[in-house]
């Protein structure tokens, strides 16, 4: 059924940033942390068994609530080496949400028969997924030419933890559950 695929999703962010910077001679000093609180709340929709449906009394609501909060400090440093080298260095870390379709509380069953075969997928929301949090460090150098070209060169490292995957498996000779052959 239809109202089974469906659920409602509400996010709430709560955030705030302080900052701060200091020059030291030729290297400035950026520093920030920023606080975000995530509140969530799914609401997924269930059907009973009744001959004589109606919605309010055959719709089971199950509600799903989840919160987290995140501390997101970064620096950021620029050394002017001179008027045409600098160099920059910085850590920061950063949050990804999970969407809202990996969040929706639902659970979807399709069951197609083929050649005398039958072929299941299930899929199915969420709502307890955390955000996946990355640390990154960036380096780089810079020069700029007196006639307006420049030369950089970069690098960074990223570690990304909590990652949101999907799964799938394949499974053969299993019993069908309703019973059809």
């Amino acid at each position: 059924s239809d109202i089974e695929d469906d659920s409602e999703n509400a996010e709430t962010i709560y955030a705030g940033y302080a900052m701060v910077s200091a020059q030291f001679g030729a290297l400035t000093a950026l520093g920030g942390l920023r606080v975000e609180h995530t509140s969530t709340e799914t609401d997924r929709f269930q059907l009973t068994e009744d001959d004589d449906f109606t919605f309010e009394d055959d719709v089971i609501r199950q509600t799903f609530e989840n919160s987290y909060t995140n501390l997101l400090p970064s620096v950021h440093l620029t050394f002017q080496a001179s008027d045409a080298l600098q160099f920059r260095a910085a850590w920061s870390n950063t949050i990804g949400r999970p969407e809202y379709d990996d969040l929706g509380a639902f659970s979807e069953v399709d069951i197609v028969e083929e050649g005398g075969n039958l072929f299941a997928s299930v899929q199915e929301g969420n709502p307890n997924l955390d955000p996946f949090t990355a640390m990154n460090f960036d380096l780089s150098a810079e020069y700029y030419f007196p006639n307006g070209g420049l030369a950089s060169v970069a690098g960074f490292h990223k570690r990304i933890d909590n990652a949101i995957y999907g799964f799938s498996s394949e499974e053969r000779d299993v019993q069908d559950p309703f019973g059809r052959g």
